[in-house]
């Protein structure tokens, strides 16, 4: 085993990893070892000091203003530019669902309102106009057709529906 603070080479193909002692000589002459300078010592001059930090009100560091503006800026700025030349002072005009969104929601207003109510209203009269045995025969058929967690949800959407009118 080597001596410490001797120079070695560990064979790491061998058995048991053998340690082959180097000396000054076989180092240099070798050119497959790497050469590794020595380490070096310095003296030191004196402790060195912490850095200085100014002192806020806050605690907190001063906000800094960049000089230099950010690439995405510049791309930014860039595309507004071209935009304004090639289109001139043209604006979109909104689509009519997002002005039917904003009606709706500024203005409670809902335009699907008068025809769910119209809907309604023929629904009633269609219902009017059967026979008791008629009534029957659909009701039935919707049972037989629809899935039963189906009917479940439409029957508490329409006790729901009745309570608030």
């Amino acid at each position: 085993m080597a001596i410490s603070g001797q120079r070695f080479e560990l064979d790491l193909e061998a058995e048991h990893f053998a340690f082959n002692a180097l000396d000054d000589s076989n180092i240099r002459a070798s050119p497959q070892t790497p050469m590794i300078k020595e380490i070096q010592e310095h003296d030191s001059v004196g402790t060195p000091t912490a850095p200085q930090i100014k002192q806020t009100k806050s605690g907190f560091p001063e906000h800094r203003t960049r000089r230099n503006v950010s690439t995405f800026r510049q791309n930014q700025d860039s595309l507004r530019s071209q935009g304004d030349s090639g289109r001139g002072t043209q604006k979109s005009q909104p689509s009519d669902a997002a002005i039917r969104h904003h009606a709706s929601t500024k203005y409670a207003y809902d335009p699907t309102s008068a025809e769910k109510l119209q809907i309604s209203e023929d629904n009633r009269q269609k219902i009017a106009a059967m026979s008791e045995e008629d009534i029957k025969e659909a009701r039935e058929e919707l049972l037989q057709s629809l899935s039963p967690a189906l009917i479940e949800r439409f029957l508490k959407r329409a006790n729901i529906d009745e309570d608030q009118d």
